[in-house]
């Protein structure tokens, strides 16, 4: 936890992992690999988990979408929704058939040994 959050509130405190050598290794492996197909198959206008994207390319999107509306006078609304911890609220099987589509690149090898770690999920 870090000094700044507050003790009573659940949220803020993190579980200790302590997994083996092999596993991490392994994530670090399956992390490599997926570091090349996640470009391909996460959409352009998403900017986490993908290397060469930034948090900025989200603001200026948001930028170029305000100023687009001004010029042309659109109406519309803009929401902002923050996800917390939405990671824990993945949906697994989505993300194995996703796998396993052929135009994501992953091998049957790769997305057997991806099942195998994250079996816990």
């Amino acid at each position: 936890m870090r000094k700044d959050k507050d003790r009573r509130w659940i949220k803020n405190w993190r579980p200790i992992s302590l997994v083996n050598v092999d596993v991490k290794i392994g994530s670090k492996a399956i992390a490599k690999r997926l570091e090349n197909v996640l470009p391909h198959i996460i959409h352009y206008d998403q900017n986490v988990f993908v290397k060469v994207r930034t948090i900025f390319d989200a603001a200026r999107t948001i930028s170029d979408v305000m100023e687009v509306t001004k010029m042309r006078d659109y109406q519309g609304i803009m929401t902002a929704i923050d996800f917390e911890k939405a990671f824990d609220s993945l949906n697994w099987n989505f993300l194995h058939k996703s796998l396993e589509n052929p135009s994501s690149g992953g091998s049957k090898r790769f997305i057997r040994i991806y099942q195998v770690v994250l079996s816990d999920q």
